[in-house]
């Protein structure tokens, strides 16, 4: 009788740990689809890094189309619609700064005055206030799942850019002459802008994300005016002699951009 007792006891107390190990494991099911990567229709986001500049723009070579653009800063933001998983519309606007080789320029400088005047004691110094950069950008972004909570990205772009160059002051002296140059802050021409970009971006929590990114952008701006005016000043004599002049160039810009990118997703 005891045995017959027991049995069914046995039976009820492993049907019923039977059954808590699968509520368990519904519910640990459910926590991991909850705590899962979701996509989400709509996000906001900010973007900072450093941009460094390639190609013409960033060539310190003795010719006209030389930018000697120095490394930069990035700051966008911008907004995302989802319109499935593995596929979004990005619209950003972005503000990039890069100074120029100050040192290279001088030199270059230097080199123009000796090859002028048959004199090798120039010694000379510049000063630039940036290329600055307003772009208006447009990116279809493709997702694809790499982990629960992350993705890898292809984001081609394609928009708009303005590019002011700032005011450049070069100064170059000897024993005899004092020559001070000064080329006035220039605008150019809006651009088309094109480029795509790479990265991961990561779920740390039910609303924010994080991406990792690396873009290459260009633009090439044409006719960009520019005016300039140098005063050379004897110095035995205390005179001075001022010109002025103007050119019509173009300025081929290519860049690649790295960064963090946070976004609130909803």
């Amino acid at each position: 009788m005891r045995r017959l007792i027991t049995i069914p006891l046995l039976l009820l107390v492993l049907a019923t740990y039977g059954q808590a190990q699968e509520d368990n494991s519904e519910k640990n099911s459910s926590n991991v689809s909850k705590n899962d990567f979701e996509w989400k229709t709509h996000k906001f986001f900010f973007r900072l890094g450093f941009s460094t500049a390639r190609g013409d723009y960033s060539s310190t070579e003795p010719r006209d189309d030389a930018g000697f653009a120095d490394v930069g800063r990035n700051i966008e933001f911008g907004y995302e619609v989802r319109i499935n998983e593995n596929f979004g519309i990005m619209m950003r606007y972005s503000n990039m700064r890069h100074g120029i080789e100050e040192g290279e320029y001088a030199n270059e400088i230097n080199n123009q005055l000796i090859a002028a005047t048959n004199m090798t004691d120039f010694s000379s110094r510049a000063s630039f206030d940036n290329y600055r950069f307003n772009n208006f950008l447009v990116s279809p972004r493709l997702y694809n799942r790499i982990g629960k909570n992350s993705y890898f990205l292809i984001t081609p772009t394609i928009g708009f850019s303005s590019m002011v160059i700032g005011q450049l002051q070069v100064t170059s002296f000897n024993d005899q002459f004092t020559i001070v140059a000064v080329q006035e802050e220039t605008n150019a021409e809006q651009a088309f802008m094109y480029g795509i970009a790479g990265g991961f971006s990561f779920r740390t929590s039910k609303f924010i994300s994080i991406n990792l990114f690396a873009e290459y952008l260009e633009a090439e701006f044409d006719n960009i005016f520019a005016s300039a005016t140098a005063t050379a000043t004897v110095a035995s004599l205390g005179a001075s002699n001022r010109t002025s002049s103007t050119a019509i160039y173009d300025q081929k810009v290519q860049m690649l951009n790295f960064g963090i990118e946070i976004g609130y997703n909803f």
